[in-house]
């Protein structure tokens, strides 16, 4: 079926090949963004742990 384009992913009748090349290239997508939002989240939650620790009370008697 799918090689006479007979198979179609959906009713507006795109090929099922492009709809999971569009799938695939999202993913990629969607992966290099939740990296980059962890390595962002991961240094404010640094700043944040150094911030906290740095203000306890205990600390400063030292």
């Amino acid at each position: 079926m799918q090689s006479n384009e007979l198979l179609r992913s959906d009713y507006r009748g795109e090929p099922l090949d492009d709809a999971l090349q569009r799938f695939t290239e999202s993913c990629g997508k969607a992966k290099d963004l939740a990296s980059a939002l962890h390595g962002r989240l991961s240094t404010a939650l640094s700043a944040i742990g150094h911030i906290a620790y740095k203000d306890e009370p205990g600390e400063q008697e030292r």
